[in-house]
């Protein structure tokens, strides 16, 4: 199961790093603030690619959000909370979704989320550093 779980996020994270290199764009800046996402960084969009149940965790700040056209998105959050409450969070929005969760790891206080719904892989990876929670989300698509 852990293997499983370490190959899929590997994947995961080639396939949209990957695709940043080739065609691949940070989400664009936004003209008017009421179009950034809550929680996202002035002037940062959502990505499209991240479904509803990979929503920016709430007071979280966006890092960093990019697009791998047609292949997947990746955004990273910071937040105050404890990585145990964002993993928690995550888990439910999937489940609560519709996802199958495929993997669920904890090493060390650092939490990883793998779960696909269709043609979808979806991957969450929650840690703490220095004191703040970064959370990686990261969704693929299969065709």
């Amino acid at each position: 199961m852990i293997r499983l779980v370490v190959v899929c996020f590997g994947v995961g994270i080639a396939l949209v790093s990957a695709g940043c290199r080739r065609g691949a764009s940070p989400v664009p800046r936004v003209a008017a603030a009421g179009h950034a996402a809550p929680g996202a960084a002035p002037g940062l969009a959502t990505p499209a690619g991240l479904p509803r149940e990979l929503p920016i965790y709430p007071g979280a700040v966006t890092l960093e959000a990019t697009e791998a056209h047609g292949k997947g998105t990746s955004m990273v959050l910071e937040c105050r909370e404890t990585p145990q409450k964002v993993a928690a969070f995550y888990k439910h929005r999937l489940l609560e979704g519709g996802w199958s969760l495929d993997g669920e790891m904890t090493v060390e206080g650092e939490y990883m989320l793998v779960a696909t719904k269709r043609a979808r892989r979806a991957s969450a990876l929650v840690a703490d550093e220095a004191g703040r929670t970064r959370i990686t989300l990261t969704v693929t698509r299969g065709d």
